[in-house]
């Protein structure tokens, strides 16, 4: 948790997400921003890896020391989650993805207005390719997580 507490540090960008529905699998948000395959840290209060009520997230890329998000409530009910983001681009990406999967609405910066979540689609980077991203993580493992079953991807005999 040192590095944890060191990144935070970092975390020079906000961008706020009302939450109309269950969260997805945390572990989808790597996929849509990275893939399944890159390593990460992560840490939050998911008490199963497939739970879809979690509302604190922490996610530090391994393989690029410099991309970390921090989510936590600020709001309760309505459920309006703050995420924190060593970059706007890494922020929006976040947003985007969690206001698409939950029917939300982004506070983009300091507004006070809800957006939808496609009001992001410029704003995730010039050399993000969207459709690849958003197809990434439909396909990802993690889309057949369940409390029952947390890790598909694991053969069992």
């Amino acid at each position: 948790m040192q590095d944890k507490w060191i990144n935070e540090f970092m975390l020079t960008y906000k961008i706020k997400v009302l939450i109309n529905g269950p969260r997805p699998d945390f572990r989808l948000l790597k996929s849509f921003i990275w893939s399944d395959f890159h390593n990460i840290d992560s840490d939050g209060n998911s008490f199963n890896p497939a739970s879809r009520d979690w509302t604190e997230l922490y996610i530090a890329s391994r393989e690029n020391k410099n991309e970390v998000i921090d989510i936590n409530p600020i709001n309760i009910n309505p459920l309006i989650l703050e995420i924190k983001a060593s970059s706007e681009i890494l922020g929006n990406k976040a947003a985007y993805f969690l206001a698409k999967e939950t029917s939300g609405q982004v506070m983009y910066q300091e507004e006070t207005r809800l957006n939808d979540a496609d009001f992001l689609l410029d704003k995730l980077g010039i050399d993000f390719n969207i459709q690849d991203a958003l197809e990434m993580s439909k396909r990802s493992v993690w889309r057949k997580s369940s409390l029952e079953n947390p890790y598909p991807n694991l053969k069992i005999d």
